[in-house]
């Protein structure tokens, strides 16, 4: 009977270890957002903007959640707790261009050095966006001006 407590014993703490993997180990990180969205150079209002982190093997995470407001302006801040180093992203529900290829939703990169660092602070123009790709997880933004 002992050497079945013993091994029940085992067992939880395994689990607990192998749970606890990515918190003990892991180390905290932060990202900063404040930017501005355009439709046609003027500010979209109402978008919704989740900051998000990829996961490789289960759902990304949200970090957080706005919509900007009358001037197109939007502050999102996140952080997540990762072994490795994290891969924030915006992703954006928007009505600024008919796209059927990604359905109104894009997804922006968050450069790496924005990670632990300096905010990341985008000016998105919806209607310069390259639509012609089918990649709507890396659309790429002409400069703005």
């Amino acid at each position: 009977m002992s050497s079945l407590h013993d091994m029940s014993v085992r067992l939880i703490f395994f689990i607990f270890l192998c749970g606890n993997f990515n918190y003990a180990n892991g180390r905290l990180q932060k990202i900063s957002v404040k930017g501005t969205v355009l439709c046609k150079g003027r500010p979209y209002t109402n978008a919704s903007i989740k900051l998000m982190e990829k996961d490789g093997l289960d759902a990304d995470d949200e970090l957080g959640k706005k919509e900007t407001d009358k001037n197109g302006k939007f502050e999102l801040d996140g952080e997540e707790d990762e072994f490795l180093s994290i891969e924030p992203y915006l992703r954006i529900r928007h009505t600024c261009v008919e796209d059927k290829t990604c359905g109104g939703t894009v997804d922006v990169p968050i450069p790496e050095e924005n990670v632990d660092g300096k905010p990341f602070e985008p000016t998105l123009q919806l209607d310069r966006l390259d639509y012609t790709t089918s990649d709507c997880r890396n659309l790429k933004f002409a400069p703005h001006g």
